[in-house]
């Protein structure tokens, strides 16, 4: 329903909160931009023309407060973050496997990942079969049928 593109965060900005900017997506539709300077304050949001985006931001606002969330204020504010993070988590781990093999074992805290100082490859999946068997959880980049 919502999604986040063109993410540019600036850690050396950010102090009590993540400092970014973040194209918002609804319904496919691209209808405005989120920033957060990283102070520890709440979003900003600039709306595109209703015209353009043909959804209103206060339609935008309702959906959020409908979501089942950890708190009950500032949902946006929630939802966007989240995907700000999600967005950035991903970036960082495609960075990562580009030269290494990273992975999760059964019983990995969430979050924690393992990596074998080579690319994904035949080899380096023979030797997680090998090394650790069935108790490979997820392959970052490596989806399985």
């Amino acid at each position: 329903m919502i999604t986040v593109k063109n993410v540019q965060i600036q850690e050396k900005l950010s102090e009590e909160t993540l400092c970014f900017s973040a194209t918002i997506y609804f319904k496919g539709r691209r209808v405005g931009e989120a920033t957060n300077r990283g102070c520890g304050g709440c979003n900003n949001y600039h709306w595109f023309d209703r015209a353009a985006s043909k959804v209103a931001p206060a339609e935008i606002e309702a959906w959020a407060e409908d979501q089942d969330l950890e708190f009950d204020f500032e949902k946006l504010d929630q939802i966007i973050g989240k995907l700000v993070h999600d967005f950035d988590d991903a970036r960082r781990m495609r960075r990562l496997s580009k030269n290494k093999t990273v992975f999760r074992l059964a019983g990995d805290d969430d979050g924690t990942y393992r990596s074998l100082s080579i690319p994904y490859s035949d080899r380096a999946q023979k030797y997680l079969d090998t090394e650790f068997g069935d108790k490979v959880i997820e392959i970052v980049g490596v989806t399985h049928a």
